[in-house]
């Protein structure tokens, strides 16, 4: 039960009929207020409604639906503890996936100003594109100053995320293996966290494959309503994970947002019938190390000091997964004591930082330099790579993402090579 729109369906797009599901949905969230207070787009909503005639949300115009939706930014947060979520399918409500299929709708009648098309597409062509020679960046780079406040610092050289050491290890018994995905998003803003991860990977007998390839998880084209590049992108990345699992090797995604959009949304686009089963061999790199036992000589190195505090910024991805004790609790068995802190995420993809969206991340950024107060000389770490960048340049604190913490400690336990 509950809701499922069907990308495949004739009236997946057609305007009438997916502004009337719209204003279905509004009425079913007017009667129940329950995410007023924790999410941006639901006052716009309700005092939007509110001066309607009647209160009904049928009559707002085209224009006022459509500044609603814009203002999501897919966080989940209204889908945790959502009561109709699970209803019959007439009646229920799944308001992320009504944004997805409004905005398909806005972009299949071109109803979207020049300014976004070409937003929307530049970053898209950023997250998809293979290409990393420095003239190529640095006309991405000017591209994303022309149309966000915030990636100045996007623009750096792209670095594999593949350590340059090519000798490789001779696997023992007790070794595996899994394929690296680690998302555009690291690759642009953090290729630094894909080289950490592959050393703690490495450090507990796991050795990464794959990771020194550009690969996006599609959720740019998803969130702007691009379905038909989307679905390609999907059918790429199946196609990854078929021959990685014919091979033994379980997915490790490098970024949490990029986790949830495949399991949430690569079986309702894709057409191929082994999806859901592809789906469950893929992992966020805390949900993979959590079964596996932490190094005994790097927790025994540093045993003598005391536990050191970190405060963990988590978003509310890992509250709509179901995983967010899962980054904890791996750093608890790395020694670590941890403060969680839940935020509103500032950005989880490269999708999040463009110009349209800089009111809403101003207004969670202010929220979260709050929290960090709170927080003293604690370290903070977080999981999106994005996020950090973003709380870099705007609060001029060290974010870090928990697999660099986790290097910096093995490089600590290691004794200095001899001269």
């Amino acid at each position: 039960m509950g809701i499922a729109y069907d990308p495949f369906g004739g009236d997946y797009v057609d305007e009438l009929t997916v502004r009337r599901e719209t204003a279905r949905v509004f009425d079913v969230c007017m009667s129940c207020q329950q995410c007023i207070n924790s999410c941006s787009v639901f006052p716009l909503m309700v005092s939007g409604v509110d001066n309607c005639v009647d209160r009904e949300a049928a009559l707002l115009t085209p224009g006022q639906q459509d500044d609603i939706v814009s203002q999501c930014h897919q966080c989940g947060h209204c889908t945790i503890e959502c009561p109709y979520l699970h209803l019959a399918e007439d009646k229920a409500v799944n308001f992320p996936a009504l944004v997805i299929r409004h905005r398909a709708m806005l972009k299949k009648n071109n109803f979207i100003s020049i300014r976004q098309q070409l937003s929307d597409a530049i970053f898209s062509r950023i997250a998809q594109s293979k290409a990393a020679t420095s003239a190529t960046l640095l006309f991405h780079g000017f591209l994303l100053r022309f149309f966000t406040h915030h990636a100045r610092a996007i623009a750096q050289h792209q670095r594999s995320v593949v350590p340059h050491d090519n000798t490789v290890p001779e696997l023992e018994p007790h070794n595996s293996e899994v394929t690296f995905f680690p998302t555009c998003v690291m690759d642009i803003c953090a290729p630094e966290v894909g080289v950490a991860m592959n050393k703690v990977f490495a450090q507990v007998g796991v050795t990464c494959v794959g990771g020194d390839k550009r690969r996006c998880c599609g959720a740019p084209d998803l969130y702007n309503g691009n379905i038909s590049r989307f679905r390609r992108t999907v059918a790429k990345n199946v196609r990854t994970f078929r021959n990685s699992v014919q091979q033994g090797r379980p997915i490790v995604v490098g970024q949490n947002r990029c986790l949830e959009v495949m399991r949430d949304h690569y079986e309702v686009f894709s057409t191929d019938p082994d999806t859901h089963d592809l789906v469950t061999q893929i992992f966020g790199a805390s949900e993979f190390l959590c079964q596996v036992p932490a190094p005994d000589d790097v927790i025994d190195a540093d045993k003598s000091q005391s536990p050191h505090l970190l405060t963990l910024l988590q978003s509310d991805v890992s509250a709509h997964t179901g995983t967010q004790h899962v980054t904890a609790d791996v750093l608890h068995k790395w020694g670590y004591k941890v403060h969680v802190v839940e935020h509103l995420p500032v950005a989880e993809t490269v999708w999040e930082i463009h110009k349209g969206r800089a009111d809403l991340i101003s207004r969670a950024r202010q929220d979260l330099e709050a929290m960090l107060h709170e927080t003293g000389a604690a370290d903070i770490v977080s999981e999106s790579c994005a996020t950090n960048l973003l709380l870099r340049q705007r609060t001029h604190r060290e974010i870090r993402h928990p697999m660099e913490v986790l290097a910096k400690l093995i490089s600590a336990s290691k004794p200095p090579k001899p001269q």
